[in-house]
């Protein structure tokens, strides 16, 4: 495993464009579109998506997953709308 200055990441930067979570009983799901901003120039785009249960009055993180946009995947306009963002 390289680290980071083999890399060429000298800072990062993530934030939040839109978020979306629907809240069932004990289950939630939460869907977002975030951004990394890479050594202050490099954009790259992608989604997270959480699996989450509350226990015992605490919600925890059951799973989680992402993917990068590209070239061949853009992420949709729909997903992009600002909507329950935290």
């Amino acid at each position: 495993m390289k680290s980071l200055p083999e890399t060429g990441l000298k800072s990062f930067e993530q934030s939040m464009l839109s978020a979306e979570v629907h809240v069932f009983g004990s289950v939630a799901i939460a869907f977002g579109v975030r951004r990394n901003l890479e050594n202050g120039t490099d954009e790259i785009r992608g989604i997270e998506a959480y699996l989450l249960v509350k226990d015992n009055g605490s919600w925890k993180i059951a799973s989680q997953t992402w993917d990068t946009e590209n070239d061949s995947q853009i992420i949709p306009e729909y997903l992009l709308a600002e909507k329950n963002l935290f």
